[in-house]
């Protein structure tokens, strides 16, 4: 059903809307479920027996019993949990839940998933009802100089809010490049241009670089095209998916830095490589979701101007969280390279712009972006 009704492209997902619940096909879904649902529930009985008696046979002498028996309780725990959480994607049309299928990368299986369409009343009932005082922080809640979308977002529109300095001197230790002639990342020779931008802007650094993408197809495409040439130069190109997970890629570069990492989602928070292991930053594009994202789409709905209100802050706040992988302590210095033309020939350009700390922002060809990179991760630290 997946394959039969996805648009082609880079992600495999299936949003499934009213509309999918109604084809000529979805029956062929639900006897699958119903079948499968049957199997769980045997699989779930036959747990409950075996904790009964296992709780039950002290007599049995066995060793660790009850590990064992926790064990058992846990697995009983996870059938539960699949069948309701099939049950709540497969039986019931709700408009206030986005429901979508998709392959999981790691094994090609499929996978149901399925979140609130909006999550500020789940918020206020089950977390802010209860408690005199709510303190949310985070390095990344203000878009555009302000809380407006994020208090929207979790239901916070009355809160009190309060902006504060960092420690980081970012004028010193940070370094951000735009480009003044790369192609906009829809036109077909952006690629290629991508792709040696990150040879050569990676050699000047020695490696010890992190390039975030916004899509797997290109992710592997730049892959294609890096591995051999930074290889020559001794250099590693490592990409999320293809050479292992985000957890053994970071330890790879840790162990050495002359590794490039080519990443998506997984990297652009979360990661938390201080020091000199990582000290250069690519963002290929700038981060805004794919249009046809079932989530996206969904909530980008429920907005009078969908790219103002819900796309541009939502890219911004990405986009500060890849921003934010570079400087990780008070020692720390690298530079940021944005190779995505838009957001200096945009007029939205200017929001992830303002978002930034006040670094050194320059805005010159990607010809001279390798030179200004060797020189600005030689240079000598400024005490602070």
């Amino acid at each position: 059903f997946l394959s039969e009704h996805s648009a082609p492209g880079d992600e495999l997902k299936l949003h499934l809307t009213r509309a999918m619940r109604v084809q000529p096909d979805w029956p062929e879904v639900e006897i699958a479920w119903d079948n499968c649902r049957l199997v769980l529930g045997q699989v779930g009985e036959s747990l409950k027996r075996l904790q009964e008696r296992l709780s039950d046979a002290e007599q049995l002498g066995m060793l660790n019993q009850e590990l064992v028996v926790g064990d058992v309780g846990r697995c009983l725990e996870d059938v539960q949990q699949d069948i309701d959480g099939l049950a709540a994607g497969l039986e019931t049309d709700d408009p206030q839940r986005v429901v979508w299928l998709e392959i999981d990368r790691q094994d090609g299986g499929v996978m149901l998933s399925w979140v609130p369409l909006d999550v500020h009343e789940l918020l206020r009932d089950g977390l802010y009802a209860d408690r005199k005082t709510v303190i949310l922080t985070g390095a990344t809640l203000r878009t555009q100089g302000g809380f407006e979308y994020l208090q929207q977002r979790l239901g916070l529109e009355d809160c009190e809010t309060l902006a504060l300095g960092s420690p980081f001197d970012y004028r010193h230790a940070a370094m951000v490049l735009v480009p003044r002639d790369m192609p906009e990342p829809q036109k077909p020779i952006y690629t290629d241009h991508l792709s040696q931008a990150i040879i050569e802007l990676t050699r000047a650094s020695r490696g010890r670089a992190l390039v975030l993408f916004t899509s797997h197809s290109m992710l592997r495409a730049a892959k294609d095209i890096v591995a051999g040439p930074l290889r020559d130069d001794g250099i590693e190109a490592l990409a999320q998916g293809v050479d292992g997970s985000p957890k053994q890629l970071v330890r790879a570069l840790m162990s050495n830095p002359e590794t490039v990492l080519l990443g998506t989602s997984s990297f652009w928070e979360g990661v938390d490589i201080p020091g000199d292991a990582l000290s250069l930053i690519i963002i290929a594009r700038l981060p805004f979701a794919v249009p046809t994202d079932p989530v996206y789409a969904a909530r980008a709905a429920m907005y009078h101007d969908a790219f103002s209100q819900y796309a541009l802050p939502q890219a911004v706040i990405r986009f500060k969280q890849g921003f934010g992988r570079l400087i990780r302590s008070k020692t720390d210095r690298g530079v940021l390279v944005v190779l995505d033309q838009r957001i200096v020939g945009k007029d939205y350009g200017r929001a992830f712009l303002q978002s930034l700390p006040p670094a050194g922002i320059r805005q010159v060809s990607v010809r001279q972006m390798p030179d200004l990179v060797e020189s600005w991760l030689a240079s000598p630290t400024v005490a602070r």
